[in-house]
């Protein structure tokens, strides 16, 4: 995650936060979406097919991550609006340093009861910094001091970075 996370650093810089206000609209649909519509259609999955314990956990852990790096390529396979995606993407990524711990602890008490293993919230929060926030800001730093390294090495990251996006999904 941490080396996607970087790759996608090397497509930001800090004007793609500020483009969320060109598109605050579509912008705020999607941040609603991602955040609270996606969980909630999970929590409706889980809850009607009787998924419970670890799995029911693991469904809605899914449901809480963000898009990432896929969601950009995907949204330029098909032409449509790159740079907004990109920006969905670095801003849910940075919110998921507090919506994630937060939302894992719930669906573990929910789903797990009694059984529920304890999870701190702090330490899972300043691990979520540490594998998306860290190396987003590493790969926005490189974009800015190498510029030339950043247009050689960007587009083999994003292809490593798909691959092992898949290669997880596979495993």
């Amino acid at each position: 995650l941490a080396f996607i996370m970087f790759s996608l650093g090397l497509g930001l810089t800090i004007k793609d936060f500020a483009r969320v206000a060109r598109f605050p609209k579509a912008f705020a649909v999607g941040l609603t979406n991602q955040l609270i519509l996606l969980p909630l259609i999970a929590f409706g999955i889980v809850k009607a097919s009787g998924i419970q314990g670890d799995l029911a956990v693991g469904v809605m852990i899914l449901a809480f991550c963000p898009g990432g790096v896929t969601t950009n390529v995907l949204t330029r396979v098909v032409n449509a609006h790159v740079t907004l995606s990109i920006s969905m993407t670095a801003v849910t990524s940075l919110l998921s340093i507090v919506t994630v711990p937060i939302l894992v602890a719930l669906s573990v008490d929910h789903f797990m009861g009694l059984e529920a293993p304890p999870v701190n919230v702090t330490k899972l929060g300043i691990q979520m910094f540490a594998i998306t926030a860290v190396p987003v800001a590493l790969g926005m730093l490189t974009t800015r001091l190498g510029p030339n390294l950043t247009q050689r090495i960007s587009k083999p990251f994003s292809h490593a970075s798909l691959t092992l996006f898949v290669l997880v999904i596979i495993a």
